[in-house]
């Protein structure tokens, strides 16, 4: 079985899961506000009574504020009512809004929560590389060895899928196992060594993984 097609399936699944980029959000006005990054008139709108939670997540203010890192709007959302959806912990991870997501968890939003494919904040940012939220969600004790539910890739496995030498590094401090397998029998070690024929920039994720014991 071809790695990358797989690894890709898993990018996009998540693409579907983070900004509120629908014809209904684009059309509130408190998501416009947002959007233009006019926080005086989001002011007004939720003077005037705007609704902040809807029934929908994923055209969600908070959602919005945080993949966009605006943690002005984001904290005004809160402060004014707004809930601290889960959706917007996974949307900051994603897009590396690590202020929005800090102050997500600040509020309430459960470290490990998972997105409909189990994929946590942390495996979120492991997949995109952003190494100081990887930091900051293992510093507050975030599952290292989560699986999402596709294809049963931790975030070890995401991070060396795609040559983040620095977070498996930190992720295999934290414990994570370096012989985890995925349904289809791969392993972090295995995507290392497949992607380097073509990216020599991978050796430094194999030489990690060997150091912590992992094999292919």
């Amino acid at each position: 079985m071809h790695l990358k097609p797989i690894i890709a399936a898993v990018v996009a699944m998540c693409a579907l899961l983070v900004l509120p980029e629908t014809a209904a959000a684009a059309a509130d006005p408190v998501n416009q506000a947002i959007t233009l990054g006019d926080t005086a008139a989001l002011s007004r709108l939720i003077a005037d009574g705007a609704a902040l939670n809807g029934d929908d997540p994923d055209s969600a203010p908070v959602v919005l504020a945080a993949g966009l890192g605006d943690t002005g709007a984001l904290r005004l959302l809160l402060d004014s009512g707004a809930k601290p959806l889960p959706d917007a912990a996974w949307a900051a991870a994603r897009e590396g809004r690590r202020e929005a997501l800090t102050l997500l968890l600040d509020r309430g939003v459960p470290v490990n929560s998972a997105d409909p494919y189990d994929m946590t904040p942390l495996m979120l940012a492991s997949l995109h590389g952003h190494a100081g939220i990887v930091s900051d969600l293992l510093a507050r004790g975030a599952k290292v060895d989560a699986r999402e539910v596709v294809y049963g890739y931790t975030a070890l496995i995401l991070a060396a899928a795609h040559g983040y030498a620095g977070i498996v590094e930190q992720l295999a401090e934290h414990g994570a196992d370096p012989n985890a397998r995925t349904v289809d029998d791969k392993t972090a070690l295995s995507w290392a060594v497949a992607k380097s024929g073509t990216n020599p920039e991978y050796q430094p994720v194999i030489s990690l993984l060997k150091r912590y014991g992992a094999g292919e």
